[in-house]
């Protein structure tokens, strides 16, 4: 039997979600909209569901709130992927492009040299999801075009710490892949910079 599905799921907020996401990291979404519209189409004659979706997905206003720190740690205005392709069988996640658009995050290496983008995970998840499924899921994007993003990077491990601001991050990544072939072509500009004594 084959369930054949079409989607518009338009502008849901997703903040509701913030306590699932709280298994995965020490994180707090606190605003954000999501919608999906495509074709979903599940095989159910096997013992194992197929699952494909193609289509495209947006988040809007999305604001991730650090838990430890209490602090803006993500935010963009928009992210959206079209010509998605899901294949749950294959294991494969294929997009054509992804833009995003104001993009705002906060870099920072703290005194013993930890980024803070890694310390909000929560160890051990990867491993208990690559178990659960089996394999890991091959990730394809054509392009990822940058539009206006912004970026706060803060070294606090050197002798002398210092932080820095970069606006204006526009650019393509090109061919992002789990396999290595990614090509990466930004621009960016320096608007402040100051030592932290």
């Amino acid at each position: 039997m084959v369930i054949a599905l079409h989607i518009d799921f338009e502008q849901a907020p997703i903040s509701i979600y913030s306590p699932y996401l709280g298994s995965l990291a020490k994180l707090t979404l606190s605003d954000g909209l999501f919608s999906l519209n495509g074709d979903l189409d599940v095989d159910l004659t096997d013992e194992e569901p197929h699952i494909v979706f193609t289509g495209k997905s947006t988040l809007n206003n999305i604001n991730f709130l650090d838990n430890q720190n209490k602090k803006n740690i993500l935010s963009w205005k928009n992210i959206t992927g079209s010509g998605i392709y899901f294949s749950s069988v294959d294991g494969v996640l294929r997009i054509s492009k992804v833009d995003i658009d104001e993009l705002n995050s906060q870099i920072v290496f703290d005194q013993k040299s930890q980024l803070n983008l890694q310390t909000v995970l929560i160890q051990g998840v990867d491993q208990a999801n690559e178990q659960q499924n089996g394999k890991p899921l091959s990730i394809h994007i054509d392009v990822i075009a940058l539009s206006d993003n912004h970026a706060q990077f803060s070294d606090l491990s050197l002798i002398e710490p210092f932080y820095s601001s970069i606006d204006h991050i526009n650019g393509q990544i090109l061919n992002y892949s789990t396999e290595p072939n990614t090509v990466l072509k930004v621009e960016g500009r320096q608007c402040q910079q100051e030592w932290l004594f």
